[in-house]
């Protein structure tokens, strides 16, 4: 019987991925994280993209660009707080 389970590239996220990981099937490489990321997150005017990108650019207005995104916080690495709304 052949493995059909797709494992994840990495469990937690501590430090940015380069999009070179790559995503399995079994043992066999299907795909990259970076071709993950272009087909799931091209489009950055959608509903559900805007937000992740406001947050990027106040991250890069902090120079925080190189953290990696943490859910549900409000608080930056060094202790700053910040919240985002797009439109």
């Amino acid at each position: 019987m052949q493995n059909t389970e797709i494992k994840y590239p990495a469990n937690v996220c501590e430090q940015q991925k380069t999009g070179d990981e790559p995503v399995l099937l079994g043992n066999e490489a299907i795909a990259t994280v970076s071709d993950y990321w272009r087909w799931a997150h091209s489009d950055l005017n959608s509903n559900a993209e805007r937000g992740k990108f406001a947050e990027f650019l106040v991250a890069c207005s902090l120079d925080l660009k190189h953290e990696v995104s943490q859910e549900w916080e409000r608080t930056t690495s060094v202790g700053r707080m910040a919240k985002t709304r797009s439109r």
